[in-house]
Parts: C-alpha cells; structure tokens; sequence
C-alpha cells in the first residue's frame, strides 16, 4: 500500500520543470538503515593465523633427549608452536621417547602339549622365561632391562578317549598342577608336586569340563622381583627377572600320550637403562 502527498514545484523559465515520481510517492515502509558502528564486525589488522612448524619437533626431541626436564619442556615447547593446544596423548606419547624412565608392559603367549612317558607317568615343568616366546627376540632389539609381573597357566585335557572305568589300586590317579614363584624344575613325585602351597588336584581322566583349569601368580609386594638384564631374563637369583615356574605331576595315566594342553601367558615390564 502506498499514499500521495503533493509537492509544490518551482517552474523554471520558457518550459515547465520535469516531474520526478519517486518524489511524490511515499511508501509505508521502514526505511533501511544503514549499519552503525555497532552493527559492524571489524576484523583486527595486523594479527595473522598462526601457522604449524613441521619439520622441527624431530629436531627437538633429538636435542632433548638427555635433558633430565625433556617432558615437562617438550610439553610447552609443543603448546607455544602450535595453533591448537595439543593433546594429553601426544604429549604422553612423545615425552615417552625422551624419557630412559618409561615402563612398558608386554602379554606374551604360548601353547604346547605335555606328554606322560612310556611308564604312564607325567613328571613335567615350565618356567616363566620370556626367551621362550616368539617375540623376544623384538623386544631385545628395543628394550635393555626386564621383570614379570604376572604368569598364568592354563591347562586343557589333550586327549581323547572313554572315561576310565577300571577299579584297581593306583589306578586313574589325579594328575596334581602348581605354581611357584621360584624355578624348582621337576617335582619328581606326588609329594614334591603337593608341597607347594598353590596347587590344585586335577582328576584329568574323568574331565569333562569345556573350560580350562586355570592357575597365576601375581608378582607384586613383596614378590615383585628386581630388574634384570635381556640377556639373562629369568636369572637364577630369587626375585630378579622373571623367576617361577608351574609343576605337573601323575602316574598310573596312559603311556606315551600327550595328556594336556597347555596355554602359557606371561606379563612383562620392560624399558632401557638410566
């Protein structure tokens, strides 16, 4: 919608004075107003984006590498060149590499079989050395000093047959399992198997359980043992390295079988010298 209003327009000489029709034409409409000084988003002169430095971290972290505050210097080194703050763990991750302190921790595992001899008699040990398992030997190229933390052994009846039904003296005798914190090597007999105070009785022959019989020790406390060199990982000194070992004992089983499966874990701490 719009109204008229008149204007009076002067008359110029000898022809009358042209009409402009925006100027009798008033529109209800709010006329636009132009931007004030508030409405208007300036922009700062002078300040520039701030730009990454690639290229130069590497450089830092090799002269960092033997200053005893490399982490807490590497961490606001990294905060002051770069546009974003950085993350918890980048910043965990490259001070790792600076620091000789790092401990690392490794689940190593394995599976065997263990067999009874030609007497029907199973007298068998494994240790907790780590040399043992397939990725040692990279670990060794990396790392200078080790210890266990914890072993765990598992064991699964190996073979396959009918459950013993013959009643006689010594026959279908358990088979008895422990752990020890120290290498011991073979029970050699019932009581030798029984004398460590984790141990567990396993009637083998009548198991028909879908789940392994399961033993650990965790070497914590007062059992946490000493660091020792990759060369010589499970050291015959009590509590260095990764000492201990899992005992098997039976007789009276079936001659010349391979009886149980065996899965062996071991968790390692390792990390280089000071």
């Amino acid at each position: 919608m719009f109204s008229l209003r008149t204007k009076t327009v002067p008359e110029a000489k000898g022809k009358p004075q042209s009409l402009d029709v925006k100027s009798f034409v008033k529109v209800d409409k709010a006329p636009s107003v132009p931007p004030g000084p508030m409405l208007t988003r300036h922009k700062p002169k002078g300040r520039k984006k701030k730009k990454g430095v690639p290229g130069v971290t590497r450089i830092h972290l090799l002269r960092l590498s033997h200053r005893p505050e490399s982490g807490a210097f590497l961490k606001n080194w990294i905060a002051k060149h770069r546009s974003s703050p950085p993350s918890e763990e980048a910043v965990s991750l490259a001070s790792s590499f600076v620091n000789v302190n790092t401990i690392y921790e490794f689940r190593l595992s394995r599976l065997f079989g263990k067999s009874s001899d030609v007497g029907g008699t199973v007298n068998e040990y494994f240790s907790n050395d780590p040399s043992s398992y397939a990725e040692w030997s990279s670990l060794t190229a990396l790392f200078s000093q080790v210890k266990i933390r914890r072993a765990m052994a598992r064991f699964a009846r190996g073979y396959q047959g009918p459950v013993g039904t013959t009643v006689g003296v010594g026959s279908f005798r358990p088979m008895v399992v422990n752990a020890n914190f120290d290498d011991i090597g073979t029970p050699g007999s019932y009581a030798g198997a029984l004398d460590s105070p984790l141990n567990r009785v396993w009637h083998i022959d009548f198991d028909q359980s879908q789940l392994a019989l399961e033993l650990h020790l965790d070497f914590v406390g007062e059992h946490e043992p000493l660091w020792a060199d990759v060369t010589t990982p499970a050291s015959s000194t009590l509590y260095q390295g990764c000492p201990g070992c899992f005992q098997m004992f039976q007789d009276t089983t079936t001659a010349s079988v391979e009886v149980c499966t065996v899965v062996q874990d071991v968790y390692i701490l390792m990390m280089n010298r000071y």
